[in-house]
């Protein structure tokens, strides 16, 4: 690629990142494409790389300064951190939507228990509390009513892992 992209996607053709640079408090982070692809797209935010360059904020919880500098880190040195996050998100993801469908599901017919017991051992290393999975599980495994959900367990899980730092779909985060 010859000079700047001009969209996101674009960094696919060098499995390129996007390395964020704070010209004030100097917090240097590498974003993953498809984690801010998906993000922009979901708040219907434009993928043009001279608009992500403008709107890029700090990443730093202590700044949340406008004057970044924003480009592109084609084969990436940490490429093997952005895999591992990437295979994370797509565990994430799929266990997520598992997750939120029986959790709206007031019989077990809708999704089966080994499908949910498997991912919430897919979660595991996520989430990082065992209560919450298993507080999940008594709930999921027990007989319910047709008006019980798991709305709330489902929300501690979804929160647990924003507050860990992981990207979780807006869909997901309303419970």
């Amino acid at each position: 690629m010859v000079g700047d992209p001009k969209t996101l996607h674009d960094l696919a053709r060098v499995d390129g990142a996007v390395h964020v640079q704070c010209r004030v408090c100097g917090h240097v982070e590498l974003k993953d494409r498809e984690e801010m692809i998906r993000g922009r797209l979901f708040h219907r935010l434009s993928c043009d790389w001279e608009v992500v360059c403008r709107s890029q904020r700090c990443g730093s919880p202590k700044c949340d300064s406008a004057d970044v500098r924003v480009s592109v880190a084609p084969y990436s040195q940490d490429m093997d951190v952005l895999k591992r996050r990437r295979g994370a998100m797509i565990t994430i993801g799929l266990a997520l939507h598992i997750l939120h469908r029986s959790s709206y599901s007031a019989t077990q017919a809708g999704i089966p228990v080994e499908a949910v017991r498997l991912v919430l051992r897919a979660l595991h290393p996520f989430v990082g509390d065992r209560s919450l999975l298993e507080r999940y599980w008594e709930l999921y495994s027990r007989e319910r009513a047709p008006h019980e959900t798991l709305t709330l367990p489902f929300g501690w899980i979804v929160q647990r892992l924003v507050a860990r730092g992981y990207s979780v779909p807006g869909e997901m985060r309303t419970g």
